[in-house]
């Protein structure tokens, strides 16, 4: 077998990519270039945006279909869906995959001014880079930001805190804030459990 790693050869873990949202992996790009552009938007709501991203993120997240959401996985899956949730809301978590946020017709009614392009040098680079640009307009005036490698991307890797901070994201409401902590600190110490069964039946609700 092929060395995986160590003796002066990096190891495979560091050439992993983690998605740091709760949706699909090609659309975690256009959520940070969304949640960038809110900031620049500065309460103002667009009345056009335009996505620019590489064509597999395109053919997987932005077909005709996905600006018709119905349930988490088709809006978890949908590029228009994420990126409006984060132009409203600031945030993509488990709270934007709610049947009646899916349902709201403020988010719909953005999705409907929401278009999706390939861009063709972001289809050449992609997978070693991971872009999006995403233009909106509002009050006439135009915004842009562009992402080239989503935060959790091997070339743009989330921090230790960025990852706890995911994991109790998504374990928000469904264990406690203590059980969550006990959690992580024994994830963190997962190299010196004496046995695996034993960390697994800990984590039994």
């Amino acid at each position: 077998l092929p060395i995986f790693g160590g003796y002066g050869q990096p190891f495979h873990t560091d050439r992993s990519s983690i998605k740091f949202f709760p949706a699909q992996y090609n659309v975690q790009a256009p959520i940070w270039a969304a949640l960038e552009l809110r900031r620049k938007l500065n309460g103002r709501t667009p009345d056009e945006i335009l996505i620019h991203t590489y064509k597999t993120a395109v053919t997987s997240s932005a077909d005709s279909s996905k600006w018709h959401v119905t349930d988490r996985e088709t809006a978890d899956h949908s590029m228009p869906y994420v990126v409006a949730a984060a132009l409203l809301d600031g945030e993509v978590t488990p709270t934007q995959f709610t049947a009646k946020r899916i349902q709201d017709p403020i988010i719909k009614n953005l999705m409907q001014n929401i278009r999706v392009q390939v861009d063709e040098a972001m289809t050449t680079s992609f997978p070693h880079t991971q872009a999006a640009r995403v233009e909106a307009y509002a009050a006439g005036q135009r915004y842009e930001v562009l992402i080239s490698n989503a935060k959790g991307h091997e070339k743009n890797p989330a921090s230790d805190s960025e990852i706890e901070e995911k994991f109790l994201m998504l374990a928000r409401g469904v264990v406690s804030k203590d059980a969550a902590d006990a959690m992580l600190a024994r994830l963190w110490a997962f190299d010196a459990e004496p046995d695996v069964s034993d960390w697994v039946r800990s984590l039994v609700l």
